[in-house]
């Protein structure tokens, strides 16, 4: 299943957690990415974040709370090896997450990594500037399925359009929305992510906002 659009993902904590590719890859090397989250690497108290920043090696913007009640619930560290289309690991890199919660809500999963090179930004379906930021907005259908699995004539149909993936390593056959803002800021690459969530446009984007300012 070599295909530029068919990533191996991995679940970490409670909730799915896959690092969605809102751009493109501009070399032929890199197909995908893997990512994987070591136990001793987890902090469940914010005061933490100085630590989490120390072991990442750069610091970057961020914050405890959101006005729309939003709330940290626990961050930690992941590493994503970059796969080329033979399944073997070319490089990896470290990369700072943080689960938020909210009564009645999906959590929500905010990400930042030093940007990498072979990413090239594709069309956001809305966007917004913010403090001189170019903020974006992507709402993509996900297909989660186990190694086995075959492509149908459909899932080659569905995946010539940007915004459908399929992703290997789940169990049984699972299918999302996922909704997201990214930026990047001091060659850092900052993402907000939900799952099948009704949340609009412009909440998301006052999230992107709290952090930024």
């Amino acid at each position: 299943m070599n295909h530029h659009k068919i990533l191996k993902v991995a679940a970490v904590i409670a909730a799915i957690c896959i690092l969605v590719p809102t751009g493109v890859y501009a070399t032929g090397q890199i197909t995908g990415y893997m990512s994987s989250m070591r136990l001793d690497e987890e902090f469940e108290s914010y005061t933490q974040l100085a630590k989490a920043q120390e072991k990442l090696g750069f610091s970057f913007d961020s914050i405890e709370n959101f006005s729309n009640g939003y709330l940290f619930s626990q961050m930690g560290i992941t590493y994503t090896d970059k796969m080329d289309d033979s399944g073997s690991r070319v490089s990896t890199f470290p990369e700072w997450f943080c689960y938020y919660e909210r009564e009645g809500s999906p959590k929500a999963y905010i990400s930042v990594h030093e940007t990498q090179p072979e990413y090239v930004e594709r069309p956001a379906k809305d966007e917004q500037i913010i403090n001189g930021i170019h903020v974006r907005y992507y709402r993509d259908h996900y297909k989660m399925v186990p190694v086995d699995y075959e492509l149908t004539d459909e899932d080659e149909a569905n995946m010539l359009s940007e915004d459908y993936f399929i992703s290997v390593g789940t169990q049984e056959i699972e299918e999302k929305e996922i909704s997201f803002i990214e930026w990047e800021k001091d060659n850092l690459n900052y993402l907000i992510m939900i799952n099948d969530t009704d949340m609009s446009t412009d909440e998301l984007f006052e999230m992107a906002s709290e952090i930024i300012k």
